[in-house]
This record gives structure tokens, sequence and C-alpha cells, in this order.
């Protein structure tokens, strides 16, 4: 997950438990094939390391960025899966999205 400002030096906390990736794509529309395909080997990244990563549990969230009547990417999704992420405090990366324009930061 991105941000636009600096932290202090203190290293991250970690919460207790599993550690969560979510993947924002696209389900349906044209891009629905492409995003299966990503969504395929992002799973297989996760099982060739056994669901760990630093010796904590990893569990992906796949989240829609498409209307089931859309062509593609719906913005309101798009903030809506961000938001969800962001708000998780579990959350370790938000990888998103597979259309360009889809994601962009807010920082200037």
């Amino acid at each position: 997950m991105g941000g636009c400002g600096g932290g202090g030096d203190d290293g991250p906390e970690v919460p207790d438990g599993a550690l969560t990736i979510y993947t924002s794509l696209p389900r349906h529309g044209d891009s629905a094939t492409a995003a299966a395909a990503a969504l395929e080997g992002q799973k297989l990244a996760l099982a060739d390391r056994k669901g760990k990563a630093g010796g904590h549990d990893i569990k992906l969230v796949p989240l829609d960025s498409a209307k089931p009547d859309g062509h593609t990417w719906d913005p309101g999704l798009v903030e809506q899966n961000a938001d969800k992420a962001a708000g998780d405090e579990s959350a370790i990366a938000y990888l998103g999205e597979l259309d360009m324009g889809g994601s962009r930061s807010p920082c200037r």
C-alpha cells in the first residue's frame, strides 16, 4: 500500500495472526480473462512460498473491481477495494489495478 508521507524511524508493527494481501481485479467485462490469469499467478506465487512470508501466514483476498454488467473497472469499486485494504490492520499489500488508470496516487 503506497503512502504520501513518511513514518517514524521505528519499524512497522506486525499484527498477530495471518497477514493479508488484497488484490483488486475486474472479474467481469473485457479484462476478466486476463484478471483470472493474474489471480492464478498470484495464487501460484503464494503457494510457492507455502502461504508464508517472514514466518507469517499470508492470505490472499481477491476483490472485484468491475460491476457484473460493466465492461471494465469501476471507479467506485476500486475506491471501495482500496478503502477496505487500508482499513485492515492485517493488510501488508494491495495489488491493483489490472487496467491502466484504475489506481493512482493522490500525491503530487
